[in-house]
């Protein structure tokens, strides 16, 4: 007679090999929603590759021309530099104000747009491709000239080319990802706006 294994054992071990098939097809099933969500998620790019290096010289320029103005002031002479550097401020200030309030929740500093963005033509973005480095342009020469600023000038000055560069770049970005940017460039002017004629022909 042979001797039979215990009731306990042969108990736990037969649920166990009648719930091991269960137990693998949810595993399968759990495996194959994590790899889904993997493929789905958008992965998240690194500083660099959204252009953070533009964004650390910008603010290396923007921080100088401020330092500047405040300690080589007076170096240019004239109080009559005043009068134009508050108008440069206050139209720098139109431009960013103008551009942020149609960007909203869109803005950011990196020249490659957000992956959730969409392509504005409305507003100052009808008049201008770059309000707010038109923005940051004026009023970084607004700011040299209302301290007088030859040191802040030239900083101010040296934005110039720098802007135009980042637009640049980042003009390349939004031609890969919105193919009706390459005619809104060719009917919008990048930093300033066009003059329009009052006048009309009449037939």
């Amino acid at each position: 007679m042979q001797a039979q294994p215990p009731a306990g054992r042969g108990t736990v071990a037969g649920f166990a090999l009648a719930g091991w098939p269960g137990f693998s097809a949810r595993c399968v099933r759990v495996l194959a929603c994590w790899r889904a969500v993997w493929l789905i998620a958008p992965v998240r790019e690194s500083f660099s590759e959204r252009g953070g290096g533009w964004v650390v010289a910008q603010f290396a320029l923007m921080s100088a021309v401020l330092a500047g103005g405040v300690m080589s002031r007076g170096a240019l002479g004239g109080e009559w530099l005043l009068a134009p550097g508050a108008v440069l401020l206050v139209a720098g200030a139109v431009f960013g104000v103008a551009g942020a309030r149609v960007l909203g929740k869109s803005r950011t500093p990196f020249p490659k747009p957000r992956r959730d963005a969409r392509l504005v033509r409305h507003g100052i973005y009808a008049r201008v491709r770059h309000p707010l480095y038109t923005s940051v342009m004026l009023l970084s020469l607004g700011w040299a000239l209302c301290w007088q600023s030859a040191v802040a000038l030239g900083l101010a000055l040296a934005q110039i080319p720098f802007f135009i560069a980042k637009a640049r770049r980042e003009e390349r970005w939004l031609r890969e990802r919105f193919p009706e940017y390459a005619d809104y460039a060719r009917r919008v002017p990048a930093f300033l706006p066009r003059w329009r004629r009052g006048t009309e022909n009449a037939d």
